[in-house]
């Protein structure tokens, strides 16, 4: 087994090791038991010890918070009202110089994408003028246009709405799906009914066909769009 298929493999392990345990997430070694109550999450941390025991595993003491309201978890920041970045990667993600070669661009919208493109609406069309500048041939000339870009999605991801968490037990708090397709991109927001009467986003969701998208008419881009967002 070499070095690049072994997370892959302790994945696996990990699943099989956690398989079964309802309020249980993982990715690799990082694992997360969430429950709705004091007794419940007691009851659910039993469950999980009871099964790292039997697998004769072990857990770093100074890596483990019980009982938290708040935890940061794969560069997010969990809590009991939703999902948001975590402000310490946001930060750092602030700090780094606007990119002067396609490498760094790139580097620097894979960080973006990769961890908080659920918290970017339109995250397609607003970055399709840096996309362009990765393109093969073309000469890189980073612009006030390409910096304003890289600004305001660092504004937002500074203060994003808390996406919600999905509730399809209860039955009563319906879904909303606002889609919106240009030549640019197709984009949607999937919404949900909160208890307090309010209306808040679970996610964002954006893509770029190229080929879909110049070859279909405005009709047929909004028609997809709905079908693409309930995947």
């Amino acid at each position: 087994m070499g070095l690049a298929s072994s997370p892959g493999w302790f994945q696996g392990i990990m699943s099989r090791v956690c398989e079964g345990l309802e309020r249980c997430m993982l990715f690799i070694d990082d694992i997360v038991i969430f429950s709705k109550g004091g007794k419940e999450h007691v009851v659910d941390m039993t469950h999980f010890f009871e099964r790292v025991k039997r697998c004769n595993l072990n857990l770093a003491p100074k890596k483990t918070c019980l009982g938290v309201k708040v935890v940061k978890f794969l560069g997010h920041e969990v809590t009991v009202k939703g999902l948001k970045p975590d402000p310490a990667k946001v930060a750092s993600l602030q700090r780094i110089p606007m990119p002067t070669n396609v490498s760094q661009l790139r580097s620097l919208l894979v960080g973006l994408s990769y961890y908080y493109r659920s918290f970017l609406p339109n995250m397609a069309a607003q970055t399709r003028p840096l996309n362009n500048l990765l393109k093969k041939g073309t000469k890189f000339v980073f612009g006030t246009e390409h910096v304003e870009i890289v600004q305001r999605l660092m504004d937002k991801l500074s203060s994003p709405n808390v996406l919600a968490y999905r509730d399809a037990i209860s039955g009563v708090r319906k879904f909303r799906v606002i889609t919106d397709a240009s030549q640019d991109g197709l984009g949607a927001v999937i919404e949900q009914d909160q208890p307090d009467g309010t209306t808040r986003p679970l996610c964002f969701l954006r893509t770029v066909d190229l080929l879909f998208l110049t070859r279909s008419s405005g009709h047929q881009r909004n028609l997809n769009v709905v079908l693409w967002s309930g995947r």
